[in-house]
């Protein structure tokens, strides 16, 4: 969510700079357009803030574009006081104040400035900067989607679908979504593209979702990008389309998305869609892992332990496969316990080794079920245990080992 607002202001800052005509800026010269300012003309105290901050006729400095801001913002000029109130929140060209941001965004929503409405409503509504009020987010948010302002729908129409801040209703999700998806917003295309793939009722609808996420694909949305790409890549609602959906996941993962970061260095390293190239595939992987993506770090590490794609270093695989497995990895906890039970890597310690088995055989790791079954039957490292070695290895039997059966057998004999 985060990330989803920070690109929400980043757009919407973008829109309101450049939808914003700049007539005086064109029809005068600057010391004409600064000399109605200091006469109080709002208009151009609005544009001289806005040439200040874009920078257009004169230097930037903020410090200077806030201030004819507030200067008409107090005059009462909503796009003022909206951009004003952004400066305050960021701390751009004046001090930060969440308090003074509330504040003008307050004056421009009153005046039905929607996107100030909806900024109130994500403040409200993400209980980051103010105490959450959900109250007061649906109000302003349910403001601005009325005013036909398509992010506020889009945030609003999410909400009903996820269930945040305001109960289910999936009919109010999708008509929200549709209208905003309808205006051309790529955010919102791709949500109700989720909805129409992933919904089990009414509104399941694969070609539809295609669709949705084949246009927002088309303005560049990476997460658009990566599900359509995933559907090209598995043939789901169209015929397979291994070339489309490789362009794609490179596409996204050019935009730092770290599933098709994650995509692409597997596609690389297994050869499927793109021929073999470790170095590659060491490339893409490592990118998705410094995203702190769990699988690539695991990747890695196997890449660093057998010397593909990057020159072999023991310690750097042991470091990329422990920060997998502290992100809950089940195939790097294993790997873990299994280094420490062996000393592979790392000095055998047969607590550190129970600690991350414990882990991959709880999420149904079949040989860390087979192995703690033996450590427990055998002591390694703790008081000999037959009982839980019979639980692990009669899990380990159930989920298809094919040697925990016949050690389950020969512990019960020796038992009796």
């Amino acid at each position: 969510m985060k990330k989803y607002r920070r690109i929400f202001f980043l757009m919407i800052s973008f829109l309101v700079l450049f939808s914003t005509s700049s007539k005086i800026l064109a029809d005068d010269s600057f010391s004409i357009l600064l000399e109605k300012a200091n006469r109080g003309v709002v208009e151009a105290q609005y544009e001289l803030g806005y040439a200040y901050e874009e920078g257009i006729g004169v230097s930037i400095d903020l410090n200077k574009a806030a201030y004819w801001y507030e200067k008409a913002s107090e005059q009462g000029n909503d796009k003022a006081q909206f951009n004003i109130a952004r400066m305050y929140r960021s701390g751009n060209g004046v001090d930060k104040d969440i308090q003074l941001s509330i504040y003008w965004y307050k004056k421009a929503a009153e005046q039905n400035h929607p996107w100030a409405q909806a900024s109130l409503g994500l403040i409200y509504k993400d209980g980051k900067e103010v105490t959450k009020n959900c109250e007061l987010a649906l109000s302003w948010l349910k403001i601005s989607s009325e005013n036909g302002f398509s992010y506020a729908q889009d945030i609003l129409g999410t909400m009903y679908y996820k269930s945040e801040c305001v109960e289910y209703d999936i009919d109010k999700a999708v008509g929200l979504l549709k209208k905003a998806a309808g205006q051309g917003l790529a955010s919102a295309q791709y949500n109700l593209g989720q909805i129409f793939q992933k919904n089990n009722g009414k509104y399941r609808n694969l070609e539809k979702a295609v669709l949705l996420y084949e246009n927002a694909a088309k303005q560049g949305h990476p997460k658009a990008e990566f599900s359509l790409a995933l559907i090209y890549a598995t043939g789901n609602g169209k015929n397979a389309n291994q070339k489309m959906a490789f362009d794609l996941f490179e596409s996204a993962a050019l935009k730092n998305h770290e599933k098709a970061q994650l995509m692409l260095g597997l596609i690389y390293l297994k050869g499927y869609g793109a021929e073999l190239d470790y170095e590659k595939a060491f490339y893409w992987l490592k990118k998705a892992a410094e995203l702190d993506n769990a699988q690539a770090q695991y990747e890695i590490s196997v890449l660093y332990s057998e010397g593909k794609g990057i020159h072999k270093d023991n310690n750097q695989a042991f470091r990329w496969c422990l920060r997998s497995a502290e992100n809950g990895y089940a195939p790097a906890q294993y790997a873990i316990g299994h280094m420490y039970s062996t000393g592979n890597g790392e000095n055998i310690n047969y607590e550190k080794s129970i600690f991350w088995l414990d882990k991959a055989a709880s999420q149904g790791m079949i040989d860390a079920q087979f192995i703690l079954g033996i450590i427990f039957h055998l002591g390694k490292g703790v008081q000999p245990d037959n009982d839980k070695a019979i639980y692990w290895l009669e899990m380990a039997e159930k989920n298809g080992h094919p040697d925990a059966k016949e050690i389950i057998i020969s512990i019960k004999d020796e038992i009796r």
